[in-house]
Order: C-alpha cells, then sequence, then structure tokens
C-alpha cells in the first residue's frame, strides 16, 4: 500500500523528494488502526470523507459532532453516524 501514484512520484523524482515521501510512506501508512490513532480519532470533532466515482471524479464531504461521534470498532473498522445532509444530490456529467 502507497500514499502515491506514478504522478507522484514523476515530480517526487524530478524534485528529488522520493526519499522524503517514501519516509513518510513507511512512518504513516498503514492499513489498521492503532492505539494513538484511535485516540486521536475519539477526541476529533470532525473529519472530511473523501470518495471517488467509477469514472475517478472526486467528492469530499465534512462530517461533524461532538468529540467522540466516530467510534474505532475494531483496528479496521470505523464507524459515525450518517445524518442527512442539505439535499443536494450531486450529478455532474
Amino acid at each position: 500500500m502507497t500514499l502515491f501514484h506514478p504522478g507522484n512520484r514523476e515530480l517526487q523524482d524530478l524534485f528529488d523528494t522520493r526519499r522524503l515521501a517514501d519516509r513518510l510512506d513507511d512512518l504513516l501508512v498503514t492499513d489498521t488502526i492503532s492505539a494513538s490513532d484511535a485516540a486521536f480519532i475519539g477526541a476529533a470533532d470532525h473529519f472530511f470523507l473523501a470518495t471517488v466515482d467509477p469514472d475517478g471524479m472526486p467528492t469530499v464531504g465534512y462530517k461533524g459532532g461532538a468529540p467522540g461521534f466516530v467510534k474505532v470498532v475494531d483496528e479496521r473498522t470505523l464507524a459515525f453516524p450518517n445524518y442527512n445532509g442539505n439535499g443536494i444530490n450531486m450529478a455532474i456529467s
């Protein structure tokens, strides 16, 4: 698993920052939630949820509530309430 796609890698090579990017990747990218991650998440009063549609178009949405509104269920699972939004349905073609 890595944070970087080929376009990122091309720029890292161009600006000689690949070693720094690799170090950050080694330190920060994981497929599990650690105890310190869980504490950070549990104290948060908001986060941004990003998704990508089948055509690669991203959408980012704000999610917020009182600290603790996001629960760490286990080392791979988060749970949070899904409130009705502002009624805007986005369709971009």
